[in-house]
């Protein structure tokens, strides 16, 4: 039996660490909101710690998930982190979807402490699949004394996925159970496309050619863009996922008209056409926006006003 820490109770988190301590190990969990912690103890049994570096003591192992590369450093250093709390020869494994670039400085600060460090980055070249499979045979070369396995979660199935034509490695399927998305969806999407984030959200540039752009809005709750018009280009916007209101002119800003558009509706933005999009809704709204015309430029634009919530 091992001593254990799991810090992260997530979606991938939770059920993890219920498994380390179901299989017999002593498992201390950490979640910043603590109240997810007392429920996991009350569901799996095992206990808590009130900080990274607490659940950390006197550990074999301390595995941590959750979400993004500062998540993991906000966890790791500084007096409450876990490396204040663990012990030389113990080892720490990160699950979380994190950078190459952070798993290197995590390696040389367990290195300098005589811990232990579990995320190997194996660089790879991308194939015309964007798939894992180059990866995979890869790691087969590295270790090949050693039983590889291949986590996948969200609908990811041995029907769809072209990694299954790999062989000696073992592919699991479901982890995190139904809720569990992609978990590399938005890493993927940041690297693939560029990313702004804005005062209403944030949006990518999904396509663009000549005279040509394709977006995703991300209209976060509560917020709005700015009333506007372009000289030089009209929009289509299409609502993929909650809703959101579009506050309209022809001619006179301060002759305003609305419509709510929900998942599916259209709305075509003219040239010229003074418009807005405002969420007031507890849901985040996703909009596929196509701009078209003589120019399709961030510069293109004159506003009366910004988006205030009533």
């Amino acid at each position: 039996m091992s001593r254990c820490a799991f810090i992260g109770l997530g979606v991938m988190g939770y059920p993890m660490a219920g498994y380390l301590q179901n299989a017999g190990n002593q498992t201390t969990v950490y979640n910043r909101t603590i109240s997810k912690a007392v429920k996991w103890v009350e569901d799996y049994g095992g206990s808590l710690g009130a900080t990274p570096c607490e659940a950390a003591q006197d550990t074999d192992v301390v595995m941590l998930c959750v979400g993004n590369d500062d998540d993991v450093r906000s966890v790791v250093y500084g007096e409450s982190g876990v490396l204040e709390g663990m012990s030389p020869g113990a080892v720490l494994v990160d699950h979380t979807t994190a950078s190459a670039f952070l798993a290197k400085e995590l390696e040389k600060a367990c290195a300098e402490k005589s811990i232990g460090f579990v995320d190997d980055v194996i660089n790879f070249e991308d194939d015309e699949l964007g798939s894992c499979i180059n990866a995979l045979e890869k790691a087969k070369n590295i270790y090949p004394n050693d039983k590889l396995f291949f986590a996948n979660g969200g609908d990811r199935n041995n029907l769809n996925i072209p990694e299954m034509s790999v062989s000696d490695i073992e592919f699991i399927f479901s982890v995190g159970g139904d809720d569990k998305k992609n978990s590399s969806s938005w890493i993927l999407k940041n690297w693939q496309y560029y990313h702004e984030k804005r005062l209403w959200g944030s949006f990518y540039n999904l396509f663009e050619e000549d005279q040509v752009k394709v977006k995703e809005l991300i209209v976060d709750p509560g917020k709005g863009m700015s009333f506007q018009k372009h000289f030089k280009r009209s929009e289509i916007w299409m609502v993929s996922k909650g809703s959101c209101i579009v506050n309209f002119s022809k001619d006179d800003p301060d002759n305003k008209e609305n419509i709510q558009l929900n998942k599916f509706d259209h709305y075509l933005v003219p040239v010229g056409d003074w418009h807005q999009i405002t969420n007031p809704f507890n849901e985040t709204c996703h909009l596929i926006e196509i701009q078209y015309g003589e120019a399709c430029t961030e510069d293109d634009i004159e506003r009366t006003e910004y988006y205030s919530p009533k």
